[in-house]
């Protein structure tokens, strides 16, 4: 069995970020509307 951790979001787990968001956008039938450098400062910048 894998050890599993669960930690903090980082900001070089962005470009996961906006993988997770486009496919379950597309699974929603919708198309994802954000990118890399918007993910990184809504998410990890001066007020996330």
């Amino acid at each position: 069995m894998t050890d599993l951790r669960i930690r903090d979001a980082r900001a070089a787990d962005a470009p996961d970020i906006v993988a997770i968001i486009e496919v379950l956008s597309l699974y929603h039938g919708d198309v994802a509307s954000i990118d890399l450098e918007d993910v990184i400062f809504l998410c990890f910048g001066p007020s996330p």
